[in-house]
This record gives structure tokens, C-alpha cells and sequence, in this order.
């Protein structure tokens, strides 16, 4: 089972606070992987580039992180970490 860290990967924003993941040995983290596949791709750097418009200026600065949208079984974790739930991985949160 891979290893991995929850860091964040951008804290430039006004209201939100972006994460991503990390395995363990790799330089790069998940997020830069996707960012870096999708934008050499002809036909999908300019969707990239909306999508990235999105997050940080319509979620990040914009609107922040809407509480109702983050209804999975998830969002719990924190709550199981602090009951002694094993989770691999170091997890850090704000």
C-alpha cells in the first residue's frame, strides 16, 4: 500500500486553502502531475486553464468552500483520525 502525505499546494487565495496528496518518494505532487499532463495537451489547455480560473478566483477568492458540497463519507475523516481510525499517511488540518 503507497504512502502518502496531505500537504497543501496553494494557500494564495482569500477563503480557500487548496490540498493535494503526495506519495511518498515523488517529487511532484498528484495535483502538478494532472496540471502538467492536461497542460501539454492541445486540446485541453484551454479548459485547463478555465478550470484553473474557477478554483482560484470563483472559489478561492470569490465564493470559498461551500460546507453542502462536501457530503461524502470523507469528510468524516478527520473525526475517525481523533477516534483512533487507522489511516496511513500523515494527515495535517487546518
Amino acid at each position: 500500500m503507497a504512502s502518502f502525505t496531505l500537504e497543501i499546494w496553494d494557500d494564495s487565495s482569500r477563503l480557500v486553502t487548496f490540498y493535494t496528496t503526495r506519495r511518498d518518494g515523488e517529487e511532484d505532487t498528484e495535483t502538478d502531475k494532472f496540471l502538467m499532463q492536461y497542460h501539454r495537451h492541445p486540446r485541453y489547455g484551454a479548459v485547463l486553464q478555465e478550470l484553473l480560473t474557477l478554483l482560484f478566483q470563483d472559489i478561492g477568492d470569490r465564493f470559498g468552500a461551500k460546507e453542502v458540497l462536501f457530503n461524502r463519507r470523507e469528510r468524516h475523516a478527520k473525526e475517525r483520525c481523533q477516534n483512533n481510525f487507522p489511516i496511513s499517511g500523515q494527515l495535517f488540518w487546518r
